[in-house]
């Protein structure tokens, strides 16, 4: 009975021995798969990121050479639209020029659009071409509409259209809709 007495708690030392390495190596294996799985997402996440800094770095770049190759359009959208330098910017296409405000448009996006009738009298066609190249050396952005309705007027053409200009920043003389200006020579 004596050997029993002593070799219980070693059969007991034993087993809980046996038990403790047991519980040990199954949470190793547990640590190990959460181990793994972790470090696919981490490499996951790795490539993701590295394939985004390059698109980002690839959008900066294209962003700078638009800035650099569209910069006087970019300027020119900071310039606030004032109707009577416009007119006074464009007199010698015209005979005649008479410019209405119909409305400005803040919602379509972070520029204001001017929206104008312009009415006026010309010479020939070839000064309306020239203005419409001239809008191009313009201080601002300018969109003629379609429709363009020309009239013969006695000696001369007058033409009617619309123009749409876009500035980011207000003028608060323009801003109201029924700025006008005009010009007689």
């Amino acid at each position: 009975m004596n050997r029993r007495r002593k070799t219980l708690p070693a059969l007991l030392a034993l087993f809980m021995l046996i038990a403790v390495i047991l519980i040990g190596f199954l949470t190793l294996i547990s640590a190990k798969k959460t181990y793994h799985l972790d470090r696919m997402a981490y490499q996951k996440a790795r490539a993701l990121t590295e394939q985004n800094s390059a698109h980002i770095a690839k959008l900066h770049e294209t962003l700078s050479s638009i800035q650099l190759s569209d910069s006087k359009a970019i300027e020119a959208l900071k310039k606030p639209f004032d109707i009577t330098a416009f007119v006074e910017h464009h007199r010698d296409y015209f005979e005649s020029l008479q410019l209405n405000a119909l409305g400005v448009d803040t919602d379509a996006s972070s520029f204001m659009t001017y929206e104008v009738n312009a009415t006026s009298r010309l010479d020939s066609l070839q000064n309306f071409y020239d203005f419409l190249e001239g809008l191009n050396q313009s201080p601002w952005v300018v969109q003629v509409n379609f429709p363009l309705t020309f009239e013969r007027d006695d000696e001369l053409i007058r033409a009617t259209f619309t123009m749409q200009v876009y500035s980011s920043e207000a003028n608060n003389e323009t801003t109201r809709s029924n700025a006008s200006a005009s010009l007689n020579k």
